[in-house]
């Protein structure tokens, strides 16, 4: 199993929303891991793991800096290129 990064500095939250609008909450988030298939893994800091399933439209991140994070390629999903234009 691969290992989740812990973030540094620590997210303040993740608010995740999915289709009809339904959102979810967590943090702060300390840990991060993100699956091939989209799911998101993710540890808070009362250190509960936790399991976001694929079908999120959107997240937003409160978080004072960003941590590098290596993001798996999507099995048939197209990788943008860095600069958004393809």
């Amino acid at each position: 199993m691969e290992k989740m990064t812990e973030l540094k500095p620590t997210e303040k939250s993740r608010t995740y929303t999915f289709p009809g609008g339904e959102r979810i909450t967590l943090g702060p988030v300390t840990h991060f891991l993100a699956l091939p298939s989209g799911t998101h893994r993710l540890k808070t800091a009362d250190g509960k793991p936790h399991i976001v399933p694929v079908g999120w439209l959107h997240v937003e991140i409160e978080t004072e800096s960003w941590t590098p994070i290596a993001f798996p390629r999507l099995a048939g999903r197209r990788r943008r290129s860095s600069s958004g234009l393809g």
